[in-house]
Order: structure tokens, then C-alpha cells, then sequence
């Protein structure tokens, strides 16, 4: 059957509709073909409308959530950066002393899989750095300057995580286990915490859909930093983390990312070693060596064969090799 474009074509042609059309539109085809679009019946008419009207408002809802969400993170996002600033006077003042504002743990985060969606997120991991380690005197640094690392999967694939060991848990306890990993006590009051993600506003997304709220399940939580954005200033774009991990020169292994447990650990070394370049450029004085201790600690990578088939890329152990792509 022709199409009713085709059809209205025709009616030129046609010898009882052809004569007068030609003399209406001066035997001008293409201003009467031009008119074909104008020619919408009031169902069609009221059916482009209605469409445009969702339209309209689905894109004036995304505006509305887009600007919701901006005033849920926005706060959070300048308060870890002022927390980051504090920090690093800290580390730059050469007393090194712990002072109220400066006392909370750094946790980076990182989930596997999406929250939003059918399969959920199978994989979340954290790693922990309590600045009282870092801001303290000599004797007590070497005690209690670590990196405390977890690794908790839902789904039965797991990679090896190199820090530590799993837990498995169920899909309904991800919820409380996130909660009660960032929920750490002193003097039975929990302590501030300053988030850290690469990319980490969709790993706040990946809350939300799991229903924790940092306001009222975290109030503790003071703010967060993004170690992509703290990366931009110095390479000019969004680094992966992998990619980052060699601009940094950071020991790692392309297979054992994606690994929520690792992918936190490496992330927290690459923001202490974002610090690190920092605080050398603030004070010159004082190298901030257990930053750079920590983010360039030795860690037991396992060595594979290599495959015959795969490439010499995914085989070797990643230590910045400019010689591999860089945003991949």
C-alpha cells in the first residue's frame, strides 16, 4: 500500500484532483509537495502535541533531579575538599599536629556492578586511613600509619582481592555492611569520615539506589573527594583509575581490577599519592614521606603465565609504562 506521502503525491496527477491543485499552487510541484507537513489532520495534530508535552516534561524532570542532586552533593563536595586543605596544612606545617578539624578517616569506596539496575550491585569495597595515624608524633605514626582494607561480594565471581580476605554476603546485607563499615567509634562516638572515590558520584548514586542515606545513615560522613577531579588539574581530563595508576606509577595489575576490595585500595594510594605531589608543592620543606610510603607500598601482586594468545598489554605488571595507552 502506498504511503499517504505517496498517496498525496499522486493526487497531483490524478486527472478529478491533478487540475486544480496545479492551478492553486501556480503548477509549482515542490511548493506543493512542501505543503504535504501542514497538512496533519487534528488527530495527528493532537497526537505531536501530547508527544511533545511528554517530552517536555521528561526533559523539565531531569532538570529537576539534575538540580536536586546538584544541592545534595555540592555541599559534601566542598566540605571534603576544605577537609583535604586542612589536612594537608597539617601535613605542610612541619609540627604535623592533630587539631579538631583535621582528626576524621579518609574512605575510599568503590562498588562492582550497578545498583540501579535488575542485577544490583555484587561487589563493595573500602579501604580506611585515620589521619590520627598520619598527624601524630614518630612513635605512634609507625604503629597506626596504615591502610585498613575490606572486601565484601555479593555475586559468586570474585577476583582475587590482595589485601586481605573476602566476605561473602547476602544481597539484603549490603545495605547495613556498608553502613557498618564507615561507622567507626572512639569513645563510643563515631568518628568523621572523608569519603574518597574515583568517580565517586556514582558511587553515591549506587547508595541511593541501596537506600542509604548519608544524612540520616551517615551523618558522620562531613564530605568527599574525587580523585578524577584531583587528577584533571595535572593531566588536563578523566583518567580511568587504571590509568592513573600508571601516570602515578602505582605497582598494580590490570586483570585484579575491577575488583571492589582492590579498586579501593589502589584508589586511596592514588589519592595519598595525589597528596603527596600536593604537599611538596605547598611545602618543600617537609616531603610528607609516610604519604608517599603508603601510596607506593610494596604489595604482593601474584605472577600469571603468560598466555600465548593475549597480549604482552595484559600481561604485564603496570607500573606507568609510557608505552601504554594512557585512556584506555
Amino acid at each position: 500500500m502506498p504511503s499517504r506521502r505517496s498517496r498525496y503525491r499522486n493526487l497531483w496527477y490524478q486527472p478529478n484532483t491533478g487540475p486544480e491543485l496545479r492551478e492553486r499552487y501556480s503548477n509549482d510541484l515542490a511548493a506543493y509537495l512542501a505543503a504535504y507537513k501542514l497538512r496533519w489532520s487534528d488527530a495527528e495534530i493532537l497526537k505531536h502535541q501530547e508527544e511533545g508535552m511528554r517530552d517536555f516534561v521528561a526533559l523539565e524532570r531531569r532538570i529537576l533531579n539534575r538540580e536536586k542532586w546538584r544541592s545534595h552533593v555540592d555541599p559534601y563536595k566542598a566540605a571534603g575538599k576544605a577537609s583535604l586543605e586542612v589536612f594537608l596544612d597539617a601535613l605542610c606545617t612541619g609540627e604535623r599536629s592533630l587539631s579538631p578539624e583535621s582528626d576524621f578517616l579518609f574512605a575510599a569506596i568503590d562498588f562492582e556492578g550497578d545498583g540501579s539496575l535488575v542485577g544490583g550491585a555484587h561487589g563493595y569495597g573500602c579501604a580506611i586511613l585515620d589521619t590520627r595515624g598520619v598527624l601524630t608524633g614518630k612513635q605512634e605514626r609507625q604503629a597506626t600509619c596504615t591502610i585498613d582494607g575490606a572486601n565484601f561480594r555479593v555475586a559468586r565471581h570474585n577476583q582475587g582481592f590482595l589485601f586481605g580476605d573476602t566476605e561473602r554476603i547476602e544481597p539484603e546485607d549490603l545495605r547495613d555492611t556498608i553502613i557498618k563499615s564507615l561507622t567507626i567509634h572512639s569513645c563510643q562516638t563515631p568518628r568523621k569520615v572523608v569519603l574518597v572515590g574515583h568517580g565517586i558520584e556514582a558511587d553515591l548514586r549506587t547508595f541511593q539506589h541501596l537506600k542509604v542515606d548519608l544524612s540520616k545513615d551517615l551523618p558522620h560522613v562531613i564530605g568527599f573527594v574525587d580523585t578524577a577531579n584531583i587528577a584533571r588539574q595535572s593531566l588536563g581530563q578523566f583518567p580511568s583509575l587504571r590509568a592513573l595508576l600508571q601516570w602515578l606509577r602505582i605497582p598494580h595489575r590490570r586483570d585484579l581490577l575491577h575488583c571492589a576490595g582492590n579498586d579501593a585500595m589502589f584508589t586511596m594510594q592514588a589519592f595519598l599519592a595525589l597528596a603527596y605531589r600536593q604537599s611538596k608543592v605547598i611545602s618543600s620543606a617537609w616531603p610528607a614521606l609516610d604519604l608517599h610510603r603508603l601510596a607506593y607500598r610494596e604489595i604482593d601482586i601474584p605472577v600469571r603465565e603468560k598466555n600465548t594468545e593475549e597480549d604482552w598489554e595484559s600481561h604485564l605488571l603496570e607500573e606507568g609504562d609510557s608505552g601504554i595507552e594512557l585512556w584506555g
